[in-house]
């Protein structure tokens, strides 16, 4: 079965320096439909102006891959990395226990253009690590080639991913075929970043994705030169396993907005810098507590305190 998200539904960010859209739930952008898929949290599709990007900032409890598909994008972060993102490179951080980077546009002539995909790991807690490689020159036109992964790190160039995924990069020109075998459970999420394919009698376009469920190939072909990005998931697993979240809606925040129960200044305040500095910890029951907030005294005091200094 074949589920498409087209480019033009998904959500949009568009302020001086950034233009971004998002797959799922991400930042002020929600859709109780589009939360994630498996693991597969967030896709987003980033354009970042010259000399213009994301300021020091922290993230926990996420694996944060960024695929840069055209321009450089300068990296550093607390664990001591500083880097240059390239055209052709692949990078991950495992944020685990905390880390806290800054992400620019390196050029100041030039636009940067990027895919982020933020995977939720098998467990909360992990050292923080980096890993950053070329693979612009892997396999060959018309293959996929595996990028990154959770168990088959042995191959050449591949990042290593704390979840059972794999994620695989192909390069079609016009008119080549492939026929993609899934290994885990028949779950995959596509994504196109260039050009216009067709996958089983299926077309995508720029900016399509797909959720592919309960099927074991898939026939693609190009009808230009294409580049596709495919996200083959275990979400059997994932359907038994909980978002791991922030211990603040976990065991404090949550709990009490479901109860009816008043919700403090000060936890709002907690939330609010959950919220602006920690978006990784969001999932589905954190939002539903924000909506729970509607229409209410605390929704009032909380949309204050986004509007404030």
């Amino acid at each position: 079965m074949i589920e498409i998200r087209k480019a033009k539904d998904r959500g949009h960010t568009k302020i001086d320096w950034l233009d971004s859209y998002h797959s799922f739930s991400f930042g002020e952008y929600y859709d109780p439909d589009n939360m994630g898929f498996g693991y597969l949290r967030v896709i987003n599709d980033d354009r970042i102006k010259p000399g213009m990007g994301f300021g020091s900032h922290p993230h926990r409890d996420m694996e944060i891959i960024t695929y840069m598909v055209e321009g450089e994008l300068k990296h550093k972060d607390s664990m001591g990395n500083g880097s240059v993102i390239k055209n052709g490179d692949i990078q991950k951080m495992t944020a685990g226990k905390g880390i806290i980077h800054s992400e620019l546009n390196n050029s100041d002539t030039e636009e940067a253009h990027l895919l982020q995909i933020w995977i939720t790991p098998d467990r909360n807690g992990l050292t923080p690590s980096y890993e950053q490689v070329n693979i612009e020159d892997i396999g060959s036109s018309g293959s996929f080639r595996l990028i990154a992964s959770g168990s088959n790190v042995a191959q050449k160039r591949t990042i290593k991913v704390n979840q059972k995924v794999n994620l695989y990069l192909g390069n079609l020109n016009e008119g080549q075929e492939n026929q993609f075998n899934t290994e885990l459970s028949g779950n995959i999420w596509v994504q196109v970043v260039k050009g216009n394919i067709v996958i089983n009698d299926t077309e995508l376009g720029p900016g399509d994705g797909a959720q592919i469920t309960q099927t074991d190939k898939l026939n693609i072909k190009a009808k230009d030169v294409s580049e596709v990005k495919m996200n083959n998931i275990d979400i059997e697993k994932f359907r038994k396993t909980e978002y791991p979240v922030s211990d603040i809606f976990v065991n404090r925040w949550s709990p009490r907005a479901m109860s009816g129960e008043s919700v403090k200044k000060e936890d709002l305040m907690s939330l609010f810098e959950a919220a602006r500095w920690a978006p990784s910890s969001f999932n589905n029951q954190s939002w539903r507590f924000l909506y729970s907030l509607k229409n209410t005294e605390s929704w009032d005091t909380f949309f204050d305190l986004l509007l404030g200094p």
